[in-house]
């Protein structure tokens, strides 16, 4: 699968917090369809993932980095963060391993947690389309852990 690009793709990946909701509570996400990143200045790599990706969020809190509140569904976890919220949080208690499967396809990003569907985010066109796909690559995973 190297250097392969998937225009519709499922991608099941499996998860583990320990804190999600308490002080300091943990957060990452998994970042889908952004362009490949610039080795040539690898401190701020990450801005493209944010800025022209897709991130699903991993985050019980919901919080807000723009108001300071909690409980914000579009920055939960399950949602497609900033854009696509999340129905419910449907995370297993900490300590305990979390499924998602997220399913890209042209016009939608689709995201179960523990077999329950708790975001289907219709994408707007403002990200890149699904030409500049989820991508496999040995070193360059186009698809990675925040």
């Amino acid at each position: 699968m190297g250097g392969d690009r998937f225009r519709n793709f499922v991608l099941q990946l499996n998860w583990l917090s320990f804190n999600p909701t308490g002080p300091n509570n943990d957060n990452s996400g998994e970042f889908l369809r952004f362009p490949a990143l610039n080795a040539s200045n690898p401190g701020s790599d990450w801005q493209l993932a944010v800025d022209r990706g897709y991130e699903v969020q991993i985050g019980d809190t919901g919080f807000n980095p723009d108001t300071g509140l909690h409980g914000d569904p579009l920055h939960q976890t399950g949602a497609v963060y900033g854009l696509g919220a999340s129905s419910r949080v449907a995370s297993n208690p900490a300590g305990s391993w979390n499924t998602y499967v997220i399913e890209a396809t042209t016009a939608h990003i689709r995201v179960t947690l523990n077999g329950q569907l708790v975001t289907d985010y219709a994408t707007d066109g403002s990200r890149p389309p699904a030409t500049s796909d989820c991508r496999t690559t040995p070193g360059k995973c186009s698809s990675a852990m925040s």
